[in-house]
């Protein structure tokens, strides 16, 4: 059940990247808004849920910092367009790509890891899982990597794309 509920996602996520990645996008202020808070929150819980240790804490440092440099190649290749019906904006495609790539590559790493979770909830039908053991097979350093990695860029980037926009508007 679970591991077909990530297909699920991994496709509309999928469909959602390729939809951004090869049109423009509107820019709207309250959108932009929710997703910060959204990935705020992702990050809160994350932090929260996941027992630390130095070995992940390196990998999420380390994914900030690849984050860091994708938003840096963002910014630089970011254009906006006004038209009529409002302000748009658009990223590089080529960038989105290799975003899109990298999420893909590690959904598919996670295949195993989902099936075997799922095997061990269907085992335990009736019986709670050792709530000590889901944060780590879930975030994994490598996960923690991709992870922060991820987040660190769009929040970056849509701190970007809110504060640009609203000089463009003005």
């Amino acid at each position: 059940m679970f591991f077909w509920l990530f297909l699920i996602l991994l496709g509309f996520v999928i469909y959602r990247k390729v939809k951004r990645a090869v049109g423009m996008q509107i820019y709207r202020p309250v959108t932009i808004c929710m997703r910060l808070v959204l990935l705020l929150f992702t990050m809160l819980v994350l932090v929260i849920i996941r027992p630390f240790d130095q070995k992940f804490l390196f990998f999420a440092g380390l994914g900030c910092l690849i984050g860091l440099a994708f938003l840096t190649l963002s910014v630089k290749h970011t254009r906006f367009y006004v038209k009529n019906d409002g302000l748009y904006y658009k990223n590089s495609p080529y960038i989105s790509f290799i975003i899109l790539v990298i999420v893909l590559v590690r959904a598919v790493m996670k295949i195993p890891t989902i099936q075997s979770l799922t095997h061990l909830l269907e085992y335990q039908k009736g019986q709670t899982p050792n709530p000590d053991l889901l944060p780590t097979i879930m975030i994994d350093p490598i996960s923690g990597l991709f992870i922060f990695m991820m987040i660190t860029y769009f929040i970056g980037y849509n701190i970007f794309i809110y504060k640009k926009g609203r000089q463009e508007l003005v």
